[in-house]
Formats: structure tokens, C-alpha cells, sequence
């Protein structure tokens, strides 16, 4: 999307260190309760590495341990874990130590387990490895920019696996020619669904109505996180330019609230154009949702990192991508 500001010649994720991510919690431990949550800071590992590890050496199973969100390996992650009462504080903090590049920050209790989506976002910390000695004005013009234009909001590469296979492989889970019923199944079905959703937003940016709503759109509240279909489409674009609401796409499922008019149509298009019969999907029990189409980013910050480059520090609503941000602001490795 940006398309005036030349972006910076930089890379990152040379180093775990140069990415790092804090979870934002979409509520804090209360202190009494019967589990405890434990917020654990980790390097080189993802969220099921750790919990692979955690259910190794304590008593219980990985299903017994909670977590908000998955996070990738390739970065120094700071995020939250729960588990029930019957595990003792002494072996949890036992239990992070034996692992590799791993730090317990926190361990308080609360009175549920944590659940996938019990989160509001994630904070970002990315070095920015560049040469540029005008790296951190060049950064700062194209911040500006973007602060007045909304970004797109598609699912990043690592959504769709290190051979960029999981779509298909999702596809034909739902299809019925692949069998599993394991977590990797919910991961692979839940990747097809992201194509689609890439799918639909790239064509709508491509019709030009990126910036513009379309009568029967899924909209939502930016400060209530409410759904509502647009049916008065002058009232809601003004509503639109004031920030106080964007539109959803499709993610595709049975249960999924669906688009009305000009928008249902460009909608079930990208539907149709899918083997899976819609059957399937309740077979499947994929019950579908709605993902806003644009990030909203805050809490922008620069900060020069001597030679090495620049520090960029920004934060990303739950579901987000950090590296869907990183393409507007620095050009492709080649």
C-alpha cells in the first residue's frame, strides 16, 4: 500500500534478539484463584515447544496448560501460560529453569484457565539491520504516511507453514482426502481459511474499495468490537473516515455472519470458487468468524541502535502480523 514513500533497504530477524514480542493480556492474573499463571520468557522456541516441554517435566498434560496466542520460534517472545492448582508454584519455577533459554518473569494465580484469544495484541520490538545513515528520517517519513492511511490487514507467510503447504493440506482435510485429528488439523484448516480471507481482501484492494465501504459489509466498532452490516452506506462511510469503525472479511465457516448486497456477492464469489462443498464445513465443525480488514497500529516508536540500524517499536490488536507491517516499511530481501 505504500506506494509514495520509498521504504528502507534493511532485513531483520538476523539475530532471536532483533524480534521480539511481549503479549499484551487482555486482563491481569487477580491473585486468587485455582490456577496459576505463569508469564514465561523464551528464545529459539515456539508456544507448543515450550508446552511440550513444561507438560514433560510437571504433572500434568499439555492440555491441562493454557495460553492466549501461538507464538512463532524465530524470536525472543515474552508471553503468559496457565496451569491448574495441582501443580505447585516450586515445580513450575523448577520446570522453567530446565529449559533452554527461558526465564520466568511471573507466577501469580487466577481463578480460570487461560484460553486461546484471552488477549488484546502484542507489542513489538524489531531491529532493523541497515547501513542507511538516514535510516531513522526515512522510517519516520514513511510512519507519518502510514498513519494516515489504514494497512491491510492479510494473514502473514508463516500462517501457511515453511513450504507454504498448509492451505492445501487444510483444503483437502475439509475435502475428506487427508484424515487427522490432532491440533495440526485445526492448524491446517484454519491456513486454508486465511487463503481465502487473503484472497478476498486482495481483490477488493484491487476493485479500489480498500478505503471505501460497500453497502451490506460486516462492519466493526473499534471501541466495542461490535458487528453490525451497513445498510445506511453514507452514515457509515462518514463514520468509516472518522476512525470509528472499519469492515470485516470472510473466515469462512458455517456459523460465519455473512455479508448482504454488493458485499455478500463479492463475498460468496470467493466461496464458489472452492471445491469444499458448504456441508462440509459443519461436518468439519468449522464454525467461521469475521477479521477486520485493516490493522490499527499504535504506540509507534524509533529508536537508532548505533551502528547496527534502527529499532522500531509498534503494537497490533490480536491476529495481526508484524511482518504484514514490516512490508510497508522496508523493501523485499532479494
Amino acid at each position: 500500500m505504500n506506494t509514495v514513500l520509498p521504504r528502507l533497504a534493511a532485513v531483520y530477524k538476523q539475530h532471536t534478539s532483533d524480534f521480539q514480542v511481549v503479549e499484551i493480556p487482555l486482563y491481569e492474573p487477580s491473585g486468587v484463584g485455582s490456577h496459576y499463571y505463569a508469564q514465561i520468557q523464551r528464545s529459539g522456541q515456539n508456544t507448543r515447544d515450550i508446552i511440550k516441554q513444561l507438560a514433560q517435566r510437571l504433572p500434568c498434560s499439555a492440555r491441562d496448560i493454557g495460553y492466549a496466542g501461538l507464538k512463532d520460534r524465530q524470536a525472543l517472545t515474552t508471553q503468559w501460560f496457565s496451569f491448574p492448582e495441582s501443580v505447585e508454584t516450586t515445580q513450575i519455577e523448577q520446570a522453567v529453569l530446565q529449559i533452554s533459554e527461558a526465564q520466568l518473569l511471573a507466577l501469580k494465580r487466577h481463578d480460570t484457565k487461560l484460553k486461546r484469544g484471552h488477549l488484546l495484541g502484542n507489542q513489538f520490538k524489531i531491529l532493523l539491520r541497515s547501513s542507511d545513515p538516514e535510516a531513522v528520517g526515512k522510517l519516520q517519513a514513511i510512519i507519518d504516511f502510514l498513519f494516515l492511511r489504514p494497512i491491510p490487514n492479510f494473514f502473514g507467510e508463516q500462517r501457511f507453514g515453511r513450504f507454504g503447504d498448509n492451505a492445501e493440506l487444510g483444503c483437502q482435510l475439509l475435502l475428506g482426502k487427508k484424515r487427522r485429528k490432532d491440533w495440526k488439523a485445526s492448524l491446517l484448516v484454519s491456513a486454508y481459511q486465511s487463503q481465502l480471507f487473503n484472497q478476498w481482501l486482495k481483490e477488493r484492494i484491487q476493485r479500489g474499495h480498500f478505503e471505501q465501504l460497500y453497502l451490506g459489509d460486516v462492519a466493526k466498532k473499534w471501541d466495542t468490537g461490535g458487528l453490525f452490516w451497513v445498510r445506511e452506506l453514507l452514515v457509515d462511510q462518514q463514520r468509516y473516515s472518522n476512525g470509528e469503525i472499519t469492515y470485516t472479511g470472510p473466515i469462512f465457516g458455517h456459523k460465519m455472519r455473512a455479508a448482504e448486497a454488493e458485499a455478500g456477492l463479492n463475498e460468496a464469489a470467493i466461496w464458489e470458487q472452492q471445491e469444499v462443498p458448504a456441508e462440509n464445513l459443519k461436518l468439519h465443525r468449522v464454525q467461521g468468524s469475521r477479521r477486520p480488514a485493516q490493522i490499527k497500529i499504535s504506540d509507534w516508536r524509533i529508536t537508532p541502535a548505533l551502528e547496527e540500524g534502527v529499532w522500531v517499536e509498534f503494537s497490533l490488536p490480536k491476529g495481526s502480523y508484524a511482518t504484514v507491517v514490516l512490508r510497508e516499511l522496508i523493501l523485499p530481501s532479494v
